[in-house]
């Protein structure tokens, strides 16, 4: 067990390598990216249980009548107006 902490300490004695100095970059941009996947996974759960959910609701919710008048009503110009009329 001596020898570990000697080999160790004679380790930490010695300088970094250089290779070692630039590898924060690429360390800290796959860490960004990651992250960046992580958010866009837990965006598209999310709009999916949104979307789901106002599906269900719609599916669930009473209808109207097929005669009932669309929702911005009929163009007075509209042909079948002009041929109901």
């Amino acid at each position: 067990m001596n020898e570990l902490d000697e080999l160790l300490g004679h380790l930490g004695a010695e300088p970094v390598p250089p290779a070692l100095a630039r590898i924060d970059g690429a360390v800290i941009a796959g860490l960004g990216a990651r992250r960046e996947a992580g958010l866009a996974r837990r965006s598209l759960m999310l709009a999916g249980l949104v979307a789901l959910l106002v599906g269900g609701a719609g599916a669930l919710a009473p209808t109207a009548s097929a005669s009932a008048e669309p929702l911005w009503g009929m163009p007075a110009a509209a042909p079948s107006h002009l041929l109901v009329d």
